[in-house]
């Protein structure tokens, strides 16, 4: 397998754990978005929202929890300064981000391990099970290179950073809304928001780079697979050419000197 030096550090991977990687974030992932309604969060979100929104507009935006819709129960009620109602805007699952959230986290557990990074402590194999999970849990608060203290600081930070972003998205379009056709208000601001996934990446590649390393890792290993074997026979066929080379020129001496 390929080993690939970035920072001063060799990183290297196989198969099986790309396999993980691949098939196990986005079953994660979608596991985490349909585990349940998250009819908490929809709650939460809003109630975060219309208070901050009521502190720049001025006005008395509220919201109404409507109990005969228990999947999307909280609704907004936009005020204007003229006292005008515009609404009701329902709170759904997709508005609080926790979509772009499961994938990231989903991604972040599953991220290959360096095989050669030797920085964890090996414990014998008669360890118990629970001593084997203290120490688990010592190494992971206490070695700050530790895979597993760096996935959750990742997680932490990129669950963090979605939330607040998502939560300044719903105050702007919620504050700039007067009564017109939603759609052309929320679908482009939601797609500029859409930029700090980026910088989401750059935070998982902060905490946690074996996984940019490991997709190129597979770029590597995928560009060996397609033309390494024909490199080889290009070299044999280059040393074949020069041994031929030097062989005439050694006739050739030993014709000289027969002479």
């Amino acid at each position: 397998m390929g080993k690939i030096d970035y920072d001063g550090k060799i990183y290297e991977f196989d198969w099986i754990r790309i396999l993980i990687l691949i098939i196990g974030a986005p079953v994660i992932a979608l596991g985490i978005y349909f585990s349940h309604d998250w009819v908490w969060l929809h709650g939460i979100s809003a109630k975060i929202t219309v208070p901050i929104i009521n502190l720049i507009t001025g006005n008395e935006n509220y919201l109404i929890f409507v109990e005969s819709r228990p999947l999307t129960p909280w609704v907004y009620q936009i005020v204007s300064e003229d006292g005008t109602r515009y609404g009701p805007i329902n709170m759904e699952t997709l508005c609080t981000g926790v979509q772009a959230i499961a994938i990231f986290v989903g991604v972040i557990l599953v991220i290959p391990h360096n095989t050669s990074d030797n920085s964890t402590t090996k414990l014998p194999a008669e360890t118990s099970p629970i001593r084997k999970i203290l120490a688990w849990i010592k190494e992971v608060f206490n070695n700050k290179d530790n895979i597993w203290r760096r996935k959750l600081l990742a997680i932490f930070w990129t669950t963090l950073v979605f939330y607040i972003v998502n939560i300044l998205r719903m105050v702007i379009q919620l504050s700039l809304y007067n009564g017109s056709n939603w759609d052309d208000l929320h679908y482009p601001i939601s797609s500029a928001s859409s930029f700090i996934a980026v910088a989401c990446v750059l935070i998982v590649h902060k905490f946690v780079p074996e996984f940019i390393i490991s997709l190129m890792w597979i770029g590597e290993e995928i560009k060996f697979l397609i033309s390494g074997p024909q490199n080889e026979v290009k070299n044999v066929i280059t040393k074949s050419d020069d041994n031929l080379i030097v062989s005439e020129e050694e006739n050739e001496n030993v014709t000289e000197k027969i002479d």
